[in-house]
C-alpha cells in the first residue's frame, strides 16, 4: 500500500462527504457541514485530512486544536459533538492515520489528544467512561413503537394526547426553539451553545434537519432539532418549559418523533449522548432504550489524567447551582462564551 495522507482542500468535500455516507461507521459528525458550522459559530479551524491509495481516499481524520478553560490545549476529534475519530478501509489505514493524529498533537503542542469513537477501537489509550448513548431499530409502525415504549411511560404518552390534548408539528421555527433550549440549559445549571451553531447546522444540512415542536392549548413546551443520517433519525438539540413538564410532553415528543422515523423507513432511532446516571439517561430508559458505552480514548505525551470537565465533577456544583438562578437574558449571552471552551 503506497498511503498518501495530505490535508482536505474545499474541491474534496464532495469526495470526503461520499466517503462517510457510504462507510459503515460514518457518522453525521463526520460530515464538511458539521465543520463548517463549529467553524462559523465558534470562529475555530479544522484541520482534515485524506487518506488515498493510488489517488483513491481510503481513510479520513477530522481534527480541531482548542483551548480550553480548565484542561489546557486539547486536540479533538470531533469537538462540539460526540462521534468522531478515524474511518479508514482497514485497520492499517486507521494505525496511519492514528500515527498521523499523534503527530499532528506534537506539532501542536497541545496537552492532550481526544478521539470520539461510537465504536470501540482497540486503542491503547487511556477512555474516560462518562457517557453512553442510547440508539435502538424502530418497530414497523405507530402502534408497535407505542408498545415498545415500557409500561409507565406509555400511559404518560397516552395522558399527553388524552388529558392535556398535546399536539405535535414539524416546523423550522429556530426562535421557538432557541428559547426552550436556553430555558432547559439554566434549568440545568449548564451553559448554551450559540443560536448560530444551531441556525448554522440548519443551514448546512438543509432538507436533513428539522424541527419538532409539541403545543398544549397552542403553546409550544417541548422542542427538538433532529436530523436524517443514512437510515437514523437522530434528535440532538432539545429545549423544554419545566413549567410544563406535568403535561407528559417531552414522552410525547419523542414519540412522535419514532413515528415520523417509522413513517419515511428509517431504521434507527439514535437518542444521543448522556452522563450515565443522570436525569437525562434515566428518562431514555424509561422510553425504552438501552444504554452503549461511548469510547472518548485521550492521549497525553506527559501522561496527565483525563480531565473531568463535565457537570458529573463536584467542583463545578456550585457554580451549576449559581448558574441555574441568573437571569436568561445573561446565561443566553454568557454561555456560548463559555461553551466555546468546553468543546
Amino acid at each position: 500500500m503506497n498511503l498518501n495522507i495530505t490535508k482536505l482542500t474545499k474541491d474534496d468535500h464532495p469526495v470526503w462527504d461520499a466517503y462517510v455516507q457510504n462507510h459503515k461507521k460514518g457518522t453525521l459528525f463526520h460530515m464538511i457541514g458539521w465543520k463548517d458550522a463549529i467553524e462559523r459559530a465558534f470562529n475555530v479551524k479544522a484541520s482534515y485530512y485524506c487518506a488515498t491509495d493510488e489517488q483513491k481516499i481510503c481513510g479520513i481524520i477530522p481534527l480541531f486544536t482548542i483551548k480550553t478553560l480548565f484542561a489546557g490545549s486539547k486536540v479533538i476529534s470531533i469537538p462540539y459533538s460526540v462521534y468522531g475519530g478515524v474511518l479508514g478501509d482497514s485497520e492499517e489505514v486507521e494505525q496511519e492515520l492514528i500515527q498521523f493524529s499523534l503527530n499532528y498533537y506534537d506539532e501542536q503542542k497541545a496537552d492532550y489528544l481526544e478521539l470520539r469513537y461510537l465504536h470501540d477501537s482497540g486503542l491503547d489509550f487511556p477512555k474516560q467512561n462518562l457517557y453512553v448513548t442510547y440508539i435502538k431499530r424502530l418497530a414497523n409502525n405507530a402502534e408497535e413503537i407505542l408498545h415498545s415504549i415500557p409500561k409507565k411511560s406509555r400511559a404518560s404518552v397516552r395522558n399527553g394526547y388524552k388529558k392535556f390534548g398535546l399536539q405535535f408539528i414539524i416546523n423550522d421555527d429556530l426562535d421557538t426553539l432557541f428559547r426552550l433550549y436556553s430555558i432547559n440549559k439554566r434549568k440545568l445549571g449548564s451553559p448554551q451553545y450559540p443560536e448560530k451553531f444551531l441556525s448554522s447546522l440548519m443551514a448546512e444540512y438543509k432538507l436533513n434537519a428539522n424541527i419538532g415542536t409539541v403545543l398544549y392549548k397552542g403553546i409550544p413546551v417541548v422542542s427538538v432539532l433532529f436530523f436524517y443520517f443514512k437510515n437514523t433519525i437522530i434528535p440532538y438539540f432539545s429545549g423544554s418549559d419545566h413549567k410544563y413538564w406535568y403535561t407528559s410532553a417531552n414522552n410525547v415528543v419523542y414519540y412522535e418523533l419514532m413515528k415520523h422515523a417509522c413513517e419515511l423507513d428509517l431504521e434507527y432511532f439514535d437518542f444521543g449522548r448522556s452522563r450515565e446516571g443522570t436525569g437525562p439517561a434515566k428518562f431514555k430508559e424509561y422510553m425504552g432504550f438501552e444504554p452503549i458505552p461511548l469510547h472518548y480514548y485521550y492521549y497525553s505525551r506527559n501522561h496527565k489524567n483525563i480531565p473531568n470537565i463535565t457537570p458529573s465533577n463536584k467542583k463545578f456544583n456550585l457554580v451549576s447551582q449559581i448558574w441555574s438562578h441568573l437571569p436568561l437574558f445573561l446565561t443566553k449571552s454568557v454561555g456560548p462564551l463559555i461553551v466555546k471552551r468546553i468543546p
